[in-house]
């Protein structure tokens, strides 16, 4: 477009004239994190398909996005964007009274908060669980934790430890404990996947997630709504930290035997 326009005015009188045009245009940022120093990568997609792809440093991304911001200011009829890509949190803006902004919308700062703790939380439960399976299955940690962690599904990784608990010489209440412990594990991992899976959107000074469960065996609880407090996320951290008690307990159990035939031993 620039090229076309220099070209342009080498054939225009010296007095202004408005020359008119139309096109269609896309552009498409993103961060790039890593060791890219704040980086954006910039694509632009003419009408006709073609894509042009940069990179732009974190001042040369400001001034363009100051720019871009005040041009449209100017117009007479300011565009709206439209999420081609799906990139916005749909919903009207958060109405919260402490809002942050990412990506061109407005967050609960709360929320934000309190989803951070919960994934600091659901964390510390995998690394419980990862040294349970460890004193159970009697690897050691490097192999234990390259096996667990094979597993992408949270589901799966209880079900390695379930199934070792036959072959470990446990009395059967601590084995009770153990199965109530990775229940209660498997409990508070379900209610994270719904949150991490459902679809987010505003809803007024809170987040909304909508959930679809097609397996649910009644019409009426195959949808279901979440309203997201920063109270229900905290709550749900505080029930990642009871698991993660209950598993790291059930850990101990197995130390326990291991000292008491041990010193029976003797």
């Amino acid at each position: 477009m620039a090229g076309h326009m220099e070209a342009l005015s080498k054939s225009l009188p010296p007095s202004p004239q408005m020359v008119p045009f139309y096109t269609t245009m896309v552009f498409a940022g993103a961060m790039l994190g890593g060791d890219a120093g704040g980086h954006v990568m910039l694509n632009f997609f003419t009408p006709s398909g073609d894509g042009l792809t940069t990179t732009l440093n974190p001042e040369c991304a400001a001034t363009l996005e100051q720019s871009l911001k005040t041009s449209l200011d100017a117009l007479p009829h300011r565009p709206k964007p439209i999420d081609v890509f799906n990139t916005y949190t749909p919903g009207p803006e958060s109405k919260a009274s402490s809002t942050s902004e990412y990506f061109g919308q407005k967050y609960p700062s709360k929320t934000l908060e309190a989803l951070g703790l919960l994934m600091v939380r659901a964390n510390l439960l995998d690394r419980a669980m990862v040294q349970l399976f460890t004193r159970l299955s009697g690897l050691n940690a490097e192999k234990a934790e390259a096996l667990f962690f094979s597993s992408r599904n949270n589901s799966a990784r209880v079900g390695m430890i379930l199934a070792l608990l036959p072959t470990v010489n446990l009395n059967e209440e601590h084995k009770k404990e153990i199965n109530k412990s990775l229940e209660k594990a498997r409990s508070v991992m379900d209610q994270r996947n719904d949150l991490v899976h459902g679809e987010w959107r505003f809803n007024e000074d809170k987040m909304a997630v909508d959930l679809f469960t097609p397996t649910a065996p009644k019409p009426e609880k195959r949808h279901k709504t979440l309203t997201v407090t920063p109270q229900f996320i905290e709550a749900l951290a505080s029930e990642y930290r009871g698991a993660t008690m209950m598993v790291s307990a059930a850990c101990h159990y197995q130390m326990a035997e291991e000292d008491r035939e041990y010193l029976g031993s003797e």
